[in-house]
């Protein structure tokens, strides 16, 4: 019995809890899509993308394709380059959101061939396996496939998780949101190369501040919340030489006199003020905190690199103190694209941030600006926080591509994303007609939420994470 059949027996159970079974890919505006299939799917995209990875003679699995493909690019000539298979897949995977599974009953041997033939495919794609999928959202009784357990000190005072499977009291669909959850987040650790991360968030001793009598949401001096979900684990933010995503209240703590000696891969000082706020206090609902955990893995994971003028001026503009928090909260500027041999694509005018360049058919990052203002006197105030191994979402102005003469916007495009899988196209005026058929768009004003002292950087990456490219 197939998995889908499996689940079809269940359909209505499924959907009070927002998972849908579709007959097809028509329809993808969901947080988490999961196609499940094998080579000889019907499924379009299965269908390409399995050749892709099979075969190797570069023709494509269905010749409708290449001509979508042409119409996508605005090209006449079947000799064109850029008629790849590989290029087709890079536009039709902007339909499903980000988060997307594909389940088959060897993930670990298609996982290999992805990460052979496309950093592209790499990072774009979780496999999972079909029988760990029907077990995630099926399974009454016993749940192994991953585990949280209460974290308590042990005779060398580290902090272990101890007792029994904190998930046993959820439904099994609870633990299988929580599950493909989880394998995603696994699934981007993996290729950022950490295997071990911490959370903290700072509590007030007071609680003299306003908190809303209506919030699900509550902040203690010792929080109730020490817990390991495998390898992410909420701790003390004193242990040395772990990596560290800290939520610190008003200021982040890698600014702190006595910060040096901790590694972090993420650090915010968040305030009441924030929209997010309730998103990064503690929740009294055991399953939205849990939910949570892989929210401030997945936001410290990726790093957003904002190439539009709007930002850029917002950035320059600002006190060092300033720069240090975006920076800090994973907010990096763009200020110019360029070639290997330095030949200009396109630059900001006294602009600051990073630069893109273009080197061995792939793209780069300098850092020279971000290094100088994370200086405090003659140290370096945490590299780690901008140059350690991330995965990067590069939101890119549509005027800007307007304005790029030496180089088409649908190559670039496609060019940046064997480096930056993750691209999306903004503008402040609606979706102009130009921006490049098939890949994914969003408004400036989600981006408006990060240009403060205090970002809303939680809620872009969901709003970022949503987005899908609707069919031209």
């Amino acid at each position: 019995m197939s998995v889908c059949i499996e689940f079809k027996n269940k359909e209505n159970e499924l959907k009070q809890h927002s998972i849908f079974i579709l007959p097809d890919d028509k329809d993808t505006d969901y947080e988490f899509y999961v196609l499940v299939g094998d080579e000889k799917s019907d499924n379009e995209f299965l269908k390409e993308l399995f050749n892709f990875l099979n075969t190797s003679n570069n023709k494509f699995a269905d010749d409708k394709h290449k001509e979508k493909l042409k119409k996508w690019l605005g090209i006449t000539d079947d000799n064109d380059p850029l008629l790849t298979p590989l290029n087709w897949l890079k536009i039709a995977i902007e339909r499903y959101p980000y988060r997307l599974f594909v389940a088959v009953d060897n993930p670990d041997e298609y996982k290999k061939k992805a990460s052979k033939n496309s950093k592209f495919l790499k990072q774009r794609i979780c496999w999972i396996k079909k029988e760990d999928l029907k077990d995630a959202f099926s399974n009454e009784k016993d749940f192994n496939l991953f585990e949280v357990k209460k974290l308590e000190k042990n005779n060398e005072e580290k902090s272990v998780p101890v007792g029994n499977n904190l998930l046993k009291d959820f439904t099994p669909y609870q633990r299988g949101i929580l599950w493909l959850y989880y394998k995603w987040i696994e699934h981007i650790m993996e290729i950022a190369g950490y295997s071990k991360i911490n959370i903290h968030i700072q509590t007030r001793q007071e609680m003299n501040y306003f908190v809303p009598i209506t919030s699900p949401f509550i902040e203690e001096k010792s929080p109730i919340y020490n817990y390991s979900i495998n390898n992410i684990s909420y701790i003390e933010a004193n242990v040395e030489n772990e990596l560290h995503i800290d939520f610190g209240r008003h200021e982040p703590l890698v600014l702190r006199e006595d910060s040096q000696k901790y590694k972090f891969l993420y650090s915010q000082g968040y305030s009441g003020s924030q929209f997010q706020y309730n998103i990064i206090i503690p929740s009294t609902d055991n399953f939205n905190q849990y939910y949570k955990t892989m929210l401030f893995v997945e936001n410290a994971l990726f790093k957003k690199l904002i190439f539009d003028e709007r930002f850029q001026n917002f950035y320059t503009s600002q006190t060092k103190k300033v720069k240090q928090n975006l920076i800090c909260s994973g907010l990096f500027p763009v200020k110019e694209i360029i070639k290997a041999d330095s030949e200009e694509i396109f630059k900001f005018d006294n602009g600051e941030g990073i630069t893109l360049k273009k080197e061995n058919n792939n793209f780069g990052m300098e850092k020279e600006d971000i290094e100088k203002v994370m200086k405090k006197d003659s140290q370096t105030l945490h590299p780690e926080i901008y140059n350690g191994n991330y995965l990067y979402l590069l939101i890119i102005h549509q005027g800007i591509l307007d304005k790029i003469k030496k180089e088409t916007p649908r190559k670039l495009i496609l060019d940046l994303k064997d480096s930056f899988p993750f691209i999306q196209i903004t503008s402040g005026r609606g979706k102009p007609e130009n921006v490049p058929k098939g890949e994914k768009f969003i408004e400036f004003s989600n981006i408006e939420q990060v240009m403060k002292e205090y970002p809303e950087d939680l809620i872009l990456t969901k709003i970022a994470f949503k987005v899908i490219a609707k069919e031209e």
